[in-house]
């Protein structure tokens, strides 16, 4: 599954493994259904590990019953395709491998599988490494298309070879051990080359672990390995500290993988982000701490509870970026305590398990320490997820017992029925929880790929071909996606920019209008569904407003603040949306409004200078006198690096008007730095030579010494 990246499927990194995992855990549940209805040996059997997980998937699904967004809870999204649905295809998977492999040694050999199988990934890994140069700040993802899905591989599996390493009775040869342990080095300098942070937090938080477990538990069974990780926790230790003294140094911050881990700090841009974030959790858990949101829904929660102090990061997020508040977030406490009570009881299985030596137990209690601490700043994939209930498979499966209820031989005419009917719900089942889904988001990719061919087409068949395209994405509308958003956004609204702006030969006005109204009513029945959501109506906006409707975009905008009121990004787009009105006082108030709340956060002061700009952004093109008066005021407040921020700003959005580059020489001839002014205007020379000879004046003029700029910014 790691491997499978389907490119004719929206985010082709996530939705072909998914619906790749989903086809095999169908498939194999139902094989497994018939074999448990003919043998008993293959039924469930009872241990602590099955009634955690077990409680924690029911449980789950009642938080979602009552979630916010009971729908999406279930089915998720493309880029995440996590959801309920998700959920049940993981313990589908736990209850058939649990009850079919049941030793050691299979066990063993599925370990090993899996292993050899990564060093593929790696192969992968070093290819894109190489090919890409590795440049500053690259980091490798492989096949996962994030560098944090990788990093989680590579841990694992790290884990895995320490395992394989030091099985007992289990590769015996000492040239396997060291072939592994060649391994185990690749896929730490790859783990590396993927940057992320919690992850190899994760690894040395799982080393220390072994290290300290096998400290009090290997002594007398293995005296040079105890040694060894009496020297392990040590080196961790020294590491650590080494790392922390020596931060700020040269060789640390000349490296931009070394300095990703310098930078972790309370006040750093990323880490302050996540703070925030937990903030807004804990902020959602008080609102309903019982049961929680429902999976999926943490959206909801970031925009009632969005701090100001958020600004100029992400303005979506979607995930806490926190295992702990994550679920307590989807789940509530109950959520929590059972999820908890999963990984308490994986431990205290492997910790019981006697098949296993204490140095094999110590690395598999590492792993589950690695696992947990490198989720508290990330999150769960479909991968670690696989991997996760993999494990709860091996320890109940090796430590169990008989459920009554099951043991019985049943009645071979129900053995034969059973198993035709399970033969006919098994293609019914991939079809119906897969293929409205798949086909929609393929259809998309379709669409998508097809409008950008246009202009190779030929004029006379251009119409036919634009006809075509509408016809499929209204076709693909009709499929009702369980992933309506996305296929509604990208396939939908994305596609009427390109639409209306092809000529009048391809595609008539009328028809054009036809299409805007199409895609605006199929949009609305989103905002049915989702009634709740910011993003939604802030997207309903910005497509009115795309298309002149600034009256009715406004009213879409206001839906978006009313459920996000401390987000400033909504609010600045409802002040540009008013400029368009020409209702400017509005414009300023909302702009002024917006500004004002980060104002009142002593949290933002990082981000006080960014809405500061867009604030005199929307002031600038309503009230020019007022704008002048406010400038003034920042230069006199000893604030002029604003005024310079905000020039800057109007080159880069203005990039192709002088005037830009002559306001930002005004600015620094006004604040007594002439080489910066002169350099400036030599730069707008350059570009615009049609206005050579206005510079030229202007340049000639300051070299002697002449106050010509004035307050032309």
């Amino acid at each position: 599954m790691p491997f499978v990246v389907d490119s004719s499927q929206l985010f082709p990194f996530i939705t072909g493994k998914a619906y790749f995992f989903r086809f095999l855990a169908e498939s194999i549940f139902f094989v497994w259904l018939i074999l448990a209805i003919r043998n008993p040996h293959y039924r469930p059997r009872f241990s602590l590990i099955m009634a955690a997980v077990t409680a924690f998937v029911v449980m789950l699904g009642i938080s979602n019953v009552f979630g916010a967004n009971p729908f999406f809870s279930f089915w998720s999204n493309y880029e995440r395709m996590e959801g309920y649905i998700n959920i049940l295809h993981l313990f589908a998977m736990f209850l058939a491998i649990g009850s079919i492999i049941k030793t050691k040694e299979d066990w063993n050999k599925f370990i090993l599988t899996s292993f050899i199988i990564s060093i593929g990934m790696l192969y992968t890994s070093f290819v894109q490494y190489f090919k890409s140069g590795h440049p500053e700040g690259f980091r490798v993802d492989a096949n996962f298309g994030n560098p944090i899905y990788l990093a989680i591989y590579c841990l694992i599996h790290v884990f895995f070879g320490l395992y394989l390493i030091s099985a007992k009775n289990f590769l015996k040869e000492y040239s396997y051990k060291i072939t592994i342990a060649a391994f185990i080095v690749l896929h730490l300098f790859i783990l590396y080359q993927t940057g992320t942070r919690g992850a190899i937090l994760g690894l040395l938080a799982g080393i220390f672990v072994i290290g300290v477990l096998n400290i009090f538990t290997t002594k007398k069974e293995n005296k040079k390995l105890w040694l060894t990780s009496i020297a392990s926790v040590a080196a961790i230790v020294v590491l650590l500290v080494s790392f922390y003294f020596a931060r700020d140094s040269e060789f640390v911050k000349n490296n931009s993988l070394l300095n990703r881990f310098a930078e972790i700090s309370i006040s750093s841009g990323t880490s302050e982000a996540r703070l925030l974030n937990w903030s807004i959790a804990i902020e959602g858990f008080k609102e309903k701490p019982i049961l929680g949101w429902g999976m999926g829904n943490y959206a909801y929660v970031f925009d009632k509870h969005y701090k100001p102090a958020m600004y100029g990061n992400e303005s979506w997020f979607d995930h806490v970026h926190n295992i702990v508040l994550d679920w307590l977030i989807a789940g509530g406490v109950i959520g929590l305590a059972l999820f908890l009570l999963m990984l308490a009881s994986l431990t205290w299985a492997i910790w019981r398990n006697k098949n296993y030596t204490h140095t094999e137990r110590n690395i598999f209690i590492g792993l589950v320490a690695g696992y947990f601490i490198q989720n508290l700043f990330v999150f769960d994939n479909q991968t670690s997820y696989i991997y996760l209930f993999i494990l709860f498979a091996i320890f109940h499966s090796q430590q169990n017992k008989e459920i009554s209820i099951f043991k019985a031989k049943l009645d071979n005419n129900l053995i034969y029925a059973s198993s035709i009917i399970i033969w006919v719900l098994l293609p019914v089942t991939i079809y119906t929880v897969n293929a409205s889904g798949y086909f929609a988001s393929r259809n998309v990719i379709n669409v998508l790929q097809e409008l950008g061919a246009i202009k190779q087409v030929s004029q006379s068949q251009a119409p036919a071909f634009v006809k075509k395209i509408i016809a499929e994405i209204k076709d693909t509308a009709a499929l009702n996606s369980p992933a309506s958003f996305e296929v509604r956004t990208k396939g939908i609204v994305e596609s009427s920019y390109t639409l209306v702006q092809l000529p009048a030969q391809y595609l008539s006005d009328a028809d054009k209008q036809a299409y805007i109204q199409f895609a605006f009513n199929d949009f609305s029945n989103e905002l049915k569904d989702n009634p709740n959501d910011a993003k939604t109506a802030y997207i309903m906006g910005v497509y009115l407003s795309q298309f002149g409707d600034y009256q009715s975009a406004s009213n879409f905008y206001q839906k978006a603040v009313d459920l996000s009121p401390n987000k400033q990004v909504l609010q600045i787009a409802m002040a540009s949306n008013y400029l368009k009105l020409g209702q400017k006082e509005k414009a300023i108030e909302v702009a002024k409004h917006a500004y004002e709340l980060a104002e009142d956060d002593s949290e933002i002061k990082s981000k006080y200078d960014l809405l500061w700009i867009d604030y005199m952004r929307i002031v600038a093109v309503a009230d020019v006198e007022l704008s002048k008066k406010l400038i003034n005021e920042e230069t006199k407040a000893g604030r002029a690096y604003r005024v310079e921020m905000l020039l800057q700003k109007g080159i880069e959005l203005s990039p192709d008007n002088y005037q830009s580059y002559v306001s930002l020489a005004a600015f620094y001839f006004n604040q007594g730095d002439k080489q910066k002014s002169l350099e400036i205007l030599k730069t707008a020379k350059d570009q615009f030579p049609k206005v050579t000879a206005e510079i030229s004046k202007l340049i000639s003029d300051i070299e002697a010494g002449k106050n010509i700029l004035g307050n032309k910014y």
